[in-house]
């Protein structure tokens, strides 16, 4: 699979999503048994982890362990966020709940955090300023592409400081009110000029009740720290399973575009094209869980449940032509496609180095 075919330059947008539609149109029902047990079960599977992590001595085996599965699992179990955004708010109310009561709320990203992932998708909005989820990688110097990673030193403390100071005031001044949710308030916000528009009416509700538990964990935590109660070395011990898992995800965040739009309206197969599949192995689903590496499937097809991709994507490979737009976004493994971005950002700079003032 280390072959990238290029798609035809005559290739018809419209006729090729209608025959991608054809051949995977079966696979778009989502099925409610599949996502309770794999969340329920993560969940079950991490806390067993995590509480291995947590109590015994920190470089021993069974911490080690610990380690690893509590922090892929709890990584599985915040994707399914990237799958709630992707349907009506009317479905899966119970779930939903569920889920934030279990994971958004005690680790500090609760759903109304995401609600505006959809943006991403908006053919007039992809990749421009008004996408939170984006930003052209590969125009900038590789330097800052290797610094951007040590954000994710800082992303756990930004969270509490969310969730405590700036919860408060919040409360306090309107106006502090209104920035926070402007620039505060999205999960997946890479886009220094993304500013998110005024809630609607389900996001001030879920805002209502989710961010005021947000702040009762961060409180509670403080008060069972300071207390005795609770060691503090396990809020170190915390805050190294969050490190570790927004590295993995931000090298995943690396890999899933090209991010080679300057801030243009892109139709929907161009940003289709952006996109990168990389099947890998069974170990691909520890980087990329929930179907993630399936990513220019995603944008074909965003609200096809992850438990589907596989599948779609082993259809498309058959049924679709070799010199298919869907083709032309496979790329081998996560390292060929972080390859692909460095290669991509030292063009872009020879040529800037190059070219005439």
């Amino acid at each position: 699979m280390s072959v990238v075919t290029a798609p035809s330059p005559t290739v018809n947008e419209a006729a090729f999503i209608r025959q991608a539609h054809a051949i995977v149109r079966d696979l778009l029902t989502h099925r409610a048994a599949i996502y309770w047990c794999d969340f329920l079960g993560s969940m079950a599977l991490a806390a067993v982890g995590l509480l291995l992590y947590l109590t015994q001595p920190l470089f021993s085996l069974p911490a080690i362990g610990g380690f690893f599965v509590a922090a892929f699992l709890l990584y599985r179990a915040s994707i399914f966020t990237h799958e709630l955004s992707h349907m009506a708010r009317s479905r899966y109310r119970v779930f939903r709940f569920v889920w934030n009561l279990l994971f958004g709320i005690p680790f500090l990203m609760p759903s109304f955090f995401y609600t505006d992932h959809r943006v991403h998708h908006v053919n007039q909005l992809y990749g421009t300023g008004g996408d939170a989820e984006y930003y052209p990688y590969a125009h900038v110097p590789v330097w800052r592409l290797v610094c951007n990673i040590f954000v994710v030193f800082l992303i756990p403390i930004m969270l509490v400081v969310r969730f405590s100071l700036l919860t408060i005031a919040s409360v306090v001044s309107p106006s502090v009110r209104r920035w926070v949710w402007q620039k505060a308030s999205s999960l997946g916000n890479m886009n220094p000029r993304y500013v998110r528009a005024p809630a609607d009416a389900d996001e001030r509700f879920n805002r209502s009740w989710q961010e005021p538990a947000c702040f009762l964990v961060v409180a509670a935590l403080a008060m069972l720290t300071i207390a005795g109660i609770m060691p503090w070395q396990w809020l170190l011990k915390i805050y190294s399973i969050y490190v570790f898992v927004t590295f993995v995800n931000q090298l995943r965040v690396y890999a899933a575009h090209r991010y080679t739009n300057d801030s243009e309206p892109m139709t929907f197969l161009e940003q289709m094209l952006d996109s990168t599949t990389i099947p890998g192995g069974p170990w691909s689903a520890l980087w990329a869980p929930l179907g993630m590496r399936y990513h220019a499937l995603h944008h074909l097809f965003p609200t096809m449940p992850y438990h589907s991709m596989g599948r779609a994507h082993r259809r498309l490979m058959r049924q679709l032509p070799s010199d298919s737009p869907y083709h032309a976004t496979l790329r081998p493994n996560l390292i060929a496609a972080l390859g692909d971005l460095i290669r991509m950002a030292n063009e872009y700079q020879s040529r800037r180095e190059t070219s005439p003032a």
